[in-house]
């Protein structure tokens, strides 16, 4: 059993000690202290948000391309050190270039000339990384 049925179930038995016998079921359930319950099945799946990386379609290639923005050089050095080591773990490096605390990133399939998964899967890495850095600065 995972432990976190073992927590679910602990805190179904504690919560329902003078409502009779304990229900499984009722691990799941949403009760007023806002625990996940299975009444949220109806928003799932959920919709992508659009991109915010923009398409470039040049004479040579078509590329995916984003400016990012930093308020420090120690928030820009980890940045440029995640992008790097995940670009490594994918074998599929962007370009990136830098100007004081601004990055500008590109990334296309080099033997294709355009956008594959790759780079749909390395732009989601760096927003997520990126969208880490944003909300420490506002912490």
């Amino acid at each position: 059993m995972s432990r976190l049925l073992e927590i679910a179930i602990k805190n179904s038995i504690n919560a329902n000690q003078d409502s009779g016998p304990f229900d499984p079921g009722s691990a799941f359930k949403r009760n007023n202290m806002g625990m996940i319950g299975t009444s949220n099945v109806e928003d799932v799946p959920i919709q992508p948000k659009e991109s915010s990386w923009e398409r470039i379609d040049d004479y040579n290639a078509s590329y995916l391309s984003k400016i990012f923005n930093f308020k420090t050089e120690k928030h820009l050095v980890y940045f440029l050190n995640e992008v790097i080591l995940h670009s490594g773990k994918l074998n599929h490096s962007p370009k990136i270039i830098i100007e004081d605390l601004k990055v500008i990133i590109e990334t296309y399939t080099h033997d294709l000339n355009d956008i594959t998964e790759l780079d749909l899967e390395l732009t989601g890495f760096i927003d997520e990384v990126y969208g880490d850095i944003v909300y420490i600065n506002r912490v």
